[in-house]
């Protein structure tokens, strides 16, 4: 799976353990944050947040907040929204593509 952020393409991979690395860096939920998303109201940085634990190489969150702010965030959101959407992908599981 990946995400393109801009002419940035960044390959992601939802872990198993999502929501405690949510919970752990926001206080919430990956459920709770598709919410928040679908509402529109997220600034960058916000979406950086949820985006992080889910990029297979980590990108500092300013840098990864300073790509999404200057891309297309309506396309960026739809797409973090359907990969918190996707379920992980456990050893010996073949990976599900997001389109």
């Amino acid at each position: 799976m990946s995400i393109t952020i801009g002419e940035h393409i960044l390959a992601t991979q939802r872990p198993v353990d999502l929501d405690a690395k949510l919970i752990a860096a926001t206080g919430c939920t990956a459920a709770e944050h598709a919410s928040m998303l679908e509402k529109g109201s997220a600034a960058p940085y916000q979406i950086a947040r949820v985006l992080a634990p889910l990029l297979v190489e980590p990108i500092a969150l300013p840098e990864l907040a300073d790509m999404i702010s200057v891309a297309d965030q309506g396309q960026v959101v739809a797409k973090v929204r359907s990969l918190l959407a996707v379920p992980a992908v456990l050893p010996d599981t073949p990976a599900v593509e997001v389109q």
